[in-house]
């Protein structure tokens, strides 16, 4: 066996095993798809909507850089405003004590 083989098979034997005990689980427990959907019905629902997924994660990628920039902007500019007024450092610091 080569080095990739021993170092990838370790983990992907692992992988598998937890995904067949959590099937086997789920269809033994008769444990309610809502709660814990067993992978094979992960598996054909995902295969339902591949032709939506690209557009919808370009959304939530896009919203998720913009919400970043956002929260970086409004800290950047809340931590210089502390910066430059020692009195809003004060009056921070006392109502955080």
């Amino acid at each position: 066996m080569t080095q990739v083989g021993r170092q990838w098979l370790p983990p992907a034997i692992l992988m598998a095993s937890v995904i067949v005990i959590w099937e086997m689980g789920v269809r033994a427990f008769g444990i309610a798809p809502y709660l814990l959907p067993a992978p094979s019905a992960i598996w054909t629902a995902l295969g339902e909507v591949k032709d939506l997924l690209p557009s919808n994660v370009a959304t939530t990628l896009t919203e998720a850089a913009l919400g970043l920039l956002v929260g970086a902007l409004v800290g950047a500019s809340v931590a210089a405003l502390l910066h430059m007024s020692p009195m809003m450092r004060r009056a921070l610091q006392r109502c955080s004590s």
